[in-house]
């Protein structure tokens, strides 16, 4: 028994096509009384709109031009809503002539492939963190030899304090 293959849109993408209309207005509508406040502008001062140059276009351009975005923006989320109901849709379809003993050994394949690709993962991760263990041991190590170095080449502070009791009574002294 064949499903029905007709895709319904969804309400959220009505709701955004309706969206997408009312900024198409609103884009519309601002444009124009853009127009015509800058045509009235330089009627008032006796200059024409060309003389106006670029200065009339940013005007226009800066107001309806964000509502064109909004509208472009809410197009684009309806589209992307009526692909993912014919997605859906294309999901739900049972084509006539499947063969389930093939689907069901298609299904026992992947699952097989996906059981070795996770045994393949584990192993990776159990060598990842055998690597790290080693490079920690071996940062631990360099430590140490580099602390021995260190200490054979250094002077206590006990021995700085006695020479400099003794500098100090010598200097006393003379």
């Amino acid at each position: 028994m064949k499903k029905s293959t007709k895709v319904r849109i969804s309400p959220l993408t009505w709701v955004f096509l309706v969206f997408a209309v009312i900024m198409a207005i609103m884009a519309i509508y601002f444009c124009q009384d853009a127009v015509k406040y800058v045509t009235e502008y330089a009627e008032s001062y006796g200059i024409t709109v060309k003389d106006m140059g670029s200065d009339a276009i940013k005007y226009v351009m800066n107001a309806f031009f964000p509502y064109l975005v909004y509208t472009l923006i809410m197009l684009g989320f309806a589209a992307a809503m009526y692909e993912i109901s014919k997605l859906r849709a294309s999901l739900y379809e049972e084509p006539d002539d499947l063969d389930y003993a093939a689907a069901a050994a298609l299904a026992d394949e992947a699952v097989e492939e996906a059981a070795f690709e996770a045994v393949e993962a584990d192993e990776a991760v159990e060598d990842a963190a055998f690597e790290a263990v080693e490079a920690e041991e071996a940062a631990c190590e360099a430590e140490v030899v580099e602390e021995a170095e260190t200490e054979e080449f250094s002077v206590e502070p006990e021995e700085f304090a006695a020479e400099d009791k003794q500098r100090t009574e010598e200097t006393e002294e003379h």
